[in-house]
């Protein structure tokens, strides 16, 4: 041999290489196919296969596991299979997904053989698109079986819910008490509480926010616990001496319930609901963007109700008086958008204390 290769040698060879080149892909090929096979047997959550059509192509065995009653489930609707049912369900994320070509998902029943609900799945379907072309011939559906966080969701709910009606109790039974020692403002705080709440709705705020107002303003004398009954009832004006101990009251209230974590600024707002916006309130003289937004509705909701209702050392001013005041000191002393809702709701809408 000179070591020289012959044409008819070389074909032989490229021949050669050609075959062991597509037995090496049919090989990987193979083993990509089976370990993808192997991964769908195995996944803990359910998995199948659909044509255009909905009829199932394959599924995996949590699939066969989830619904026995309706075995074989390969060649049935999906809807016939998992749902008992002779048309396709509404929603349905599998017949978006064929409509629109991109994922959808839905939570969907799982049904027994006499279609009772016995679980809830998270379904996720994706498009199954052609490898040549690009166009969908069908859906994988990946479903996973939430039931339990459903159940542990709904316990926390009715946790939360227990807990909310165990705070509003404790607020509304301190508020009783409250007014106990101060009968001729009796059902201030409650008038405070339906117009802070109203005015809050007025300007479009969330129900957490007024849920928030709602302890707050039930809440928002609660520092007059310490004060002398006789000043909280004297019948004349009030000496500076005596007025100086009822401006103590928001501080008083702010170091009772500052240690209270609520899921609102409760003790901020008490403690900020007689401050103004030029300054001039107390406790601590704090003004414009120092001043909360809770507190600033809770001021004029305060001050509305305060003076157009009856007080120890004078009779009741009247609504409009009330509302004359805020509206002279809108942008001043009271917040421009709080006052406009409360000016709204009695002058627009007819809202009424009681």
């Amino acid at each position: 041999m000179n070591g020289r290769v012959t044409p008819a040698q070389n074909g032989r060879l490229i021949s050669f290489g050609s075959r062991a080149r597509a037995k090496h892909l049919d090989r990987v090929s193979g083993d990509v196919e089976g370990f993808l096979s192997s991964i769908f047997a195995s996944i803990q959550d359910g998995m199948n296969v659909m044509d255009l059509n909905l009829n199932i192509l394959q599924v995996n065995p949590s699939m066969e596991n989830w619904y026995p009653h309706a075995m074989p489930l390969v060649g049935k609707k999906c809807y016939q299979a998992y749902q008992g049912q002779n048309e396709p369900c509404r929603p349905c994320p599998a017949h978006r997904t064929i409509i629109t070509g991109q994922p959808h998902s839905e939570t969907i029943a799982r049904r027994g053989n006499n279609g009772k609900i016995l679980g809830w799945l998270e379904v996720h379907s994706f498009p199954w698109r052609s490898t040549h072309n690009g166009k969908i011939q069908g859906v994988i559906n990946y479903a996973r079986d939430i039931t339990y966080r459903l159940r542990v969701e709904d316990k926390i709910e009715d946790s939360l819910r227990k807990i909310k009606n165990t705070l509003n109790g404790t607020v509304t039974a301190l508020a009783s008490i409250i007014e106990t020692r101060d009968p001729y403002t009796a059902g201030h705080q409650r008038r405070v509480v339906k117009v802070a709440c109203a005015i809050a709705q007025e300007m479009g705020l969330a129900q957490n926010w007024i849920d928030g107002l709602r302890v707050m303003g039930f809440l928002h004398d609660m520092g007059k616990m310490a004060v002398p009954a006789e000043i909280l009832c004297k019948p004349s004006k009030l000496n500076e001496f005596e007025f100086n101990i009822i401006k103590a009251h928001p501080q008083i209230a702010f170091d009772i319930l500052k240690e209270i974590e609520f899921p609102w600024p409760v003790a901020q707002a008490v403690f900020q609901h007689h401050e103004r916006l030029d300054g001039s309130g107390y406790p601590s003289g704090l003004s414009g963007s120092d001043i909360i937004p809770e507190a600033r509705i809770l001021a004029v909701a305060d001050v509305t109700e305060a003076i157009a209702s009856h007080r120890p050392y004078r009779p009741a001013l009247g609504l409009e008086i009330a509302l004359e005041e805020i509206e002279r000191n809108t942008g001043v002393l009271y917040d421009h958008d709080v006052v406009n809702a409360c000016l709204t709701l009695f002058k627009e809408k007819g809202f009424d204390f009681d």
